[in-house]
């Protein structure tokens, strides 16, 4: 995996939890049942990684020159420790909270309508303290709340976009910033200073907006560059939980790499134990609540889980992008692959069906390391949360896979994520049972069930809404990944909710 993108690797202390114990880190009781499903045909699965606090050595490859052994410092139990992810979220507000706040609209969907504002939480907090009853104002105006965990590459390509899409619903966004994480020295990305007024800059013209941007919110220059390819940099700046994923190394050292990558999820664990000790109040009274991450931030949203998330999911549910839910390269064990939390909260997965680290290609990270004599994982991966949620009996669950080459969704399908978005954050605890006739042969045409039993989850494989050429990132804008071919075509579907819109919209 790029250094950019999202997915990897993982562990080498191994701890055996019993069977029928609550997974640890995921708060959900594991039947046994459900524990021989998911891990049958397995190789090499030696128990669940769950201790942190020793540093680790991660070993790589003798043939691959261009990596380095490289030590993970031990880490803090303390929740305190990792109030940076707060400190230095990202905040994007649907526009009536805009307008609320006085905070003039600095990035929008790609239809170029720019209604939406992001910046970062400290920016938000002085905005509402410039406002008669800002804090107030901010827990009325939004449809809802989001906590969107971006992937291993931080808040750039897909991640902005499905926060700015969420904002363009009527929900208010908070992305914690792990790369943030300068003071723990784990991982960390220079942000831009007076983020606010640069995105301002360039969305007022046409030709620089931002939607389809790598990277809006980061120094040019900083780059987060791993530790085990930091013998091979000029730069002296490299951080451990940063990684590039090779099979040469998951499969020389597997233990070590089960261990890292747990790492990897105890980072994303500890920051989100920070926010939800000092949640802000306009998110903890929200109307509606979603936990939502993309790749390694999918992994997280999928697998985290505590009384007080559980409390809030109550309210709306999960959206689990780009990770398939399965016990392969990127958890140390088949518990760990669980979905976390109540078999009643909803849940919405998406993913390519020839995701490159995930999918049931044979080129992908997953069946690589699957199918060496040395790797690890279940034998009968799928590529998509599907089979997990069905084994474990989640009653509001949908799973979307979409054709594409890519591991980023919104590249060629922006219309059918909007869409599918839009219908589940709507009405999240209805929308398994209605999705069939909006979407299928039927509905729209975007979609074929290919699972559809009475009751538990649905399975869709689903095409873009629209059907135009792709073209190269080069002629979609200046910023955006030029190797990649989008679908550039804005198209809209369904409604918004009446929360979305400003009061002097008219709603049919």
């Amino acid at each position: 995996m790029s250094v950019g993108f999202s997915a990897m690797v993982l562990a080498i202390c191994v701890f055996t939890i019993s069977l029928g114990l609550f997974a640890l880190t995921s708060g959900r009781h594991v039947d046994s049942a459900d524990f021989k499903s998911i891990s049958s045909h397995s190789s090499h699965d030696d128990g669940c990684v769950d201790t942190f606090d020793q540093p680790l050595r991660a070993r790589v490859a003798q043939d691959e020159p261009k990596y380095h052994d490289f030590e993970v410092p031990g880490m803090s139990s303390e929740p305190e420790d990792y109030l940076y992810a707060l400190e230095k979220a990202f905040i994007v507000l649907p526009e009536v909270c805009a307008s609320l706040l006085d905070l003039a609209p600095n990035v929008g969907d790609s239809n170029g309508v720019i209604k939406q504002w992001m910046g970062r939480s400290e920016e938000l907090m002085e905005a509402t303290d410039n406002v008669k009853n800002g804090g107030k104002r901010l827990n009325s105006c939004a449809c809802g709340w989001v906590i969107f965990l971006h992937g291993s590459g931080g808040f750039t390509y897909d991640n902005s976009r499905f926060a700015i899409m969420m904002a363009t619903m009527g929900y208010g966004v908070l992305v914690p910033d792990s790369f943030a994480a300068g003071p723990t020295g784990f991982r960390y990305k220079a942000g831009l200073a007076d983020l606010d007024q640069r995105l301002k800059e360039q969305n007022s013209k046409s030709s620089s907006e931002t939607f389809w941007c790598e990277n809006n919110v980061y120094e040019a220059q900083s780059s987060c560059i791993p530790a085990m390819i930091g013998g091979n940099s000029s730069s002296s700046d490299t951080y451990p939980l940063c990684y590039s994923t090779s099979v040469k190394c998951i499969t020389s050292h597997r233990e070590d790499w089960k261990n890292y990558y747990e790492r990897v999820y105890r980072l994303r664990e500890m920051e989100l134990k920070a926010i939800l000790l000092r949640l802000p109040p306009y998110i903890a009274e929200a109307h509606k609540f979603f936990l939502a991450g993309e790749s390694e931030g999918g992994m997280v949203a999928a697998r985290f889980s505590d009384a007080h998330m559980e409390g809030l999911l109550a309210r709306g549910g999960r959206m689990i992008f780009q990770w398939s839910c399965e016990y392969n390269y990127y958890v140390s064990c088949a518990e760990h692959s669980l979905v976390a939390g109540s078999e009643g909260t909803p849940v919405l997965s998406m993913i390519a069906d020839e995701d490159p680290y995930f999918s049931m290609k044979p080129s992908s990270i997953a069946v690589q390391v699957a199918e060496h004599s040395e790797g690890y994982s279940s034998k009968n991966l799928t590529g998509n949360c599907h089979a997990t949620l069905k084994q474990q009996g989640f009653r509001h669950a949908t799973s979307v896979v979409m054709p594409a080459p890519y591991h980023g969704l919104i590249v060629q399908h922006q219309n059918l994520v909007r869409a599918t978005l839009q219908a589940f954050m709507a009405r999240p605890w209805t929308f398994r049972d209605s999705v069939a006739g909006t979407f299928g042969p039927t509905g729209a045409g975007l979609c074929n069930v290919t699972d559809d039993s009475a009751e538990g989850p649905i399975l869709l494989r689903c095409k873009e809404l629209g059907d135009e050429r792709l073209v190269p990132g080069s002629e979609v804008a200046t910023c955006a990944y030029a190797p990649y071919h989008m679908h550039r075509q804005y198209h809209e579907f369904g409604t918004y909710e009446r929360c979305a819109l400003p009061d002097d919209t008219f709603l049919p």
